[in-house]
């Protein structure tokens, strides 16, 4: 495997885990959301 490789490979487990981390936080956020909606 070039060095070119691996190196972009490890930049994009990096960018996945960030996204999956967004993710949940979005998810986390919409779930308070809505739990406010349903107080009132």
């Amino acid at each position: 495997m070039p060095q070119e490789c691996t190196v972009l490979r490890s930049e994009l487990e990096v960018l996945y885990k960030a996204f999956n981390s967004k993710c949940q936080a979005v998810k986390i956020l919409t779930n308070n959301v809505s739990n406010i909606k349903t107080d009132y």
